[in-house]
């Protein structure tokens, strides 16, 4: 056995509630074949007649299901022992966006492609169950063996078949192109058999009172996984430059801008021990970062780094951390340490601790809320005692963190759906959440509501096959807005936003902010003179640039 008793009871409620599996191998024709195209993590897209000559082993799940992550390791071991043979490994994320699939292949090293099946469409498809879903394709494309739910007898099943269809190595050539292992075929047709390609993803940007601008993003053009910089000055942006960029992999950058001008920055790096942790950083009037700190503490990775200000000129970062559980590493704690006086306070989990370790927390969000802070984050939620029974699975969830580090009770902002990459920002006094919601196990839709007094949710776009990171601006005199991405049929991205309406206390519809080249991964903030600016990663000249824009 994988785990011992109890946790698999743990992992049983899980299933149960949370995927709807039946750990049951599912029945297949013979006749079935494997169909699809799909983009994954990194932007390139992957076709099932890539893969024509080789057998294929595809799971399917989530991100934040605890069944998921406890086989993420299993399906890395079939990788490693039969990738070299000639066995093609595809994870495919059924409903998670980019960023939680990068952190997820990033923690368990998964070096193949994850390919990102948003709205479940290619899962349902083949899977009329639940999570984990496994799926064996051989060299002409028929499915051999599915199960829901794997359980140990599945994996040397699926070993003898293995050994059986690859008696004889396939002709078929595979290349590793940074870090994950592709079919030759991806790679000629999408043109990246060399070098990689420019991309530049997931910036974040924010505005000074003195009239600077600051973006920062993750970038791979010096040919690993780096955080670049640039400031705008009132007139021009300077020149893109380093602000992590070692042999390590540092990714998910983000910036907040303090009271008195200062810059301060966050990121995702393995550059100590191999650990993923979180490191802090501010610019020096020079335009230097300062040598950066390492917040996170813990013997497991640390991600999805956020700031934000408080009313004492206090910087305080968010993240989430992977969790030890009977010898595995899955599920994650939120967490905030506050800067004060130049001194770093203690770790504070923020996610409850009175609720059972499976309860999988991620993708937090912080705000500055006076003296503290407000934090948003995504709970995957099956209704512990003395919760709220209004909802369920990933529910967004808000928790204010006072000067003295006091907690109120954690409160649901949304309900039953699939709620994930919370925004949150305090408008007039009130804190308002922005999320992706998925609800009906196909479609997304952007939501809003009060974070603090949940009530009516404002439904910010009609339903869609997938809305990515919304991003919410807070100005002066209770001005806001909130920006996002949206694609109505999975290839053709624009970016929207709404704004919101102090008078009726309600947002406005949305309206196209681009439309060309499409555009993803955004963040916004007002300006000392109240204007709106909106950075996003935009697709130009055969690579993925940052593009910002004053609205």
């Amino acid at each position: 056995m994988r785990v011992g008793f109890r946790f698999r009871e743990w992992l049983l409620i899980v299933v149960v509630v949370a995927c709807a599996c039946s750990a049951k191998q599912v029945q297949t024709s013979g006749d079935e074949k494997l169909s699809f195209a799909l983009p994954d993590m990194l932007g390139r897209e992957i076709r099932s007649q890539d893969y024509a000559g080789m057998p294929v082993l595809i799971m399917a799940g989530s991100c934040w299901c605890g069944g998921c992550q406890q086989d993420a390791d299993p399906l890395r071991e079939i990788a490693e022992e039969y990738g070299a043979k000639g066995l093609a490994v595809i994870r495919s994320v059924s409903g998670d966006n980019d960023l939680a699939a990068i952190d997820f292949a990033k923690h368990y090293r998964l070096g193949f492609p994850q390919i990102l099946d948003t709205n479940r469409k290619f899962e349902k498809k083949y899977n009329p169950d639940g999570w984990t879903f496994l799926m064996l394709a051989d060299a002409q494309g028929r499915i051999a063996y599915k199960a829901n739910s794997p359980v140990d007898d599945d994996w040397p099943k699926i070993k003898r078949l293995l050994d059986d269809m690859l008696r004889e190595k396939p002709s078929v050539k595979s290349q590793v192109v940074e870090g994950i292992q592709y079919s030759i075929a991806t790679l000629e047709r999408t043109g990246k058999t060399q070098n990689a390609i420019q991309r530049d993803l997931f910036p974040s940007i924010a505005c000074g009172q003195d009239g600077k601008v600051y973006v920062v993003f993750t970038t791979n053009r010096k040919g690993s996984s780096d955080i670049f910089f640039s400031v705008y000055d009132g007139n021009n942006f300077s020149d893109e430059k380093p602000l992590a960029a070692t042999e390590a992999d540092e990714y998910d950058g983000t910036v907040v801008v303090d009271a008195d001008g200062n810059a301060w920055f966050a990121w995702t790096s393995n550059v100590e021990a191999g650990k993923y942790n979180i490191f802090v950083t501010s610019i020096q009037e020079s335009n230097q970062p300062a040598e950066p700190k390492r917040v996170s503490i813990g013997v497991d990775d640390s991600m999805h780094g956020r700031l934000a200000s408080d009313s004492n000129n206090n910087i305080w970062v968010t993240f989430y951390k992977w969790q030890n559980m009977s010898g595995m590493s899955r599920d994650k704690e939120i967490f905030v340490r506050r800067l004060s006086n130049g001194q770093w306070s203690k770790q504070l989990q923020v996610s409850p601790a009175d609720v059972p370790d499976y309860e999988d927390h991620s993708e937090p969000a912080i705000a500055g809320l006076g003296d503290g802070v407000i934090v948003c984050w995504s709970w995957d939620f099956h209704q512990p005692a003395n919760y709220t029974k209004q909802a369920e699975l990933p529910t967004i969830f808000a928790r204010k963190v006072d000067k003295d580090f006091r907690m109120n009770r954690a409160t649901a902002v949304s309900a039953k759906d699939i709620d994930v990459t919370p925004a949150v920002g305090i408008i007039n006094g009130q804190t308002w959440c922005a999320w992706d919601s998925m609800q009906n196990s196909y479609l997304r839709r952007l939501c809003m509501s009060k974070a603090m007094s949940p009530g009516k949710i404002h439904y910010l776009t009609e339903p869609l096959i997938n809305v990515c990171t919304p991003s919410i601006a807070v100005g002066k005199d209770g001005k806001a807005c909130v920006v996002w991405s949206q694609t109505e049929d999975g290839k053709k991205w624009i970016l929207a936003k709404a704004e919101y309406d102090p008078g009726s206390n309600t947002w406005t519809q949305a309206d196209i902010v681009e439309s060309q080249g499409n555009p993803r991964f955004c963040s916004a903030c007002f300006d000392n003179k109240g204007k709106l600016w909106v950075a996003y990663s935009v697709q130009k000249e055969g690579k993925r640039q940052i593009a910002v824009k004053q609205l």
